[in-house]
């Protein structure tokens, strides 16, 4: 589950789970840099370190503070390397100074249990941040299915508020696009393994669409969706 980050400069950061197997105890986040004009990443450095859980899906978020954000999952070890445990995942974070070399020690990002992310935190045209998650087990509204939402913050992350896509059971690991200032698009994952769904805001996030079916196949993996530089 790889994330790249290009930093000011131009160096590369690259960020992945690993581990002797999905789910165990000991499968950690790492992190490793390419310098710019080098054509070897340097050593990996271990970023997390928690001896009982596992540690999973990282992305990667140069913050409003300058400091690079490491974002990821960490879950209960499960059986036999099986990825069961997602009821009790928590979304922790921690942030580099020097360019990915050192990192403060991991901080809860949110409360609840059961929340997981696999995107990067965007930040919009106006300053306001959105984070896409998705929720197992759903002890906030009762919903089961995997329903994704969005953690939007207005303080530069300090604080969050919660947002919930309607009809969203299924649709996972959502990929915002800002296509224009306030207008979003989110492409997903199905678990249903048929097809890539599709969500649209209009007010910067606060509120989505129901996700409908594109033309694009999907089979239960991981999507990336980006717009470029042209358009």
């Amino acid at each position: 589950a790889p994330s790249l980050l290009e930093l000011p400069g131009g160096d590369l950061l690259c960020a992945w789970s690993a581990g002797s197997k999905e789910g165990g105890a000991d499968e950690s986040i790492v992190c490793a840099k390419l310098k710019k004009g080098d054509d070897r990443w340097h050593r990996p450095v271990k970023v997390s370190r928690d001896s009982k859980r596992c540690e999973q899906s990282p992305s990667l978020f140069l913050g409003p503070d300058n400091a690079v954000w490491v974002v990821y999952t960490s879950q209960a070890a499960g059986v036999s390397g099986k990825n069961d445990t997602n009821h009790t995942a928590m979304i922790r974070f921690q942030k580099s100074f020097n360019g990915g070399r050192t990192w403060e020690d991991p901080k809860g990002l949110f409360p609840d249990t059961g929340s997981l992310c696999s995107q990067p935190i965007i930040m919009l045209k106006n300053k306001r941040l959105i984070f896409s998650n998705w929720i197992s087990r759903d002890s906030m509204t009762g919903l089961s299915g995997d329903p994704t939402v969005f953690r939007i913050s207005e303080d530069e992350g300090s604080t969050w508020k919660t947002v919930f896509m309607p009809e969203s059971q299924g649709r996972i690991q959502a990929n915002i696009v800002e296509l224009e200032e306030g207008h979003l698009i989110a492409f997903m994952r199905s678990r249903s393994a048929d097809a890539i769904y599709r969500s649209e805001s209009f007010d910067w996030g606060s509120t989505w669409s129901a996700p409908v079916k594109t033309v694009l196949p999907n089979n239960n993996s991981g999507i990336s969706a980006l717009r470029l530089k042209s358009g």
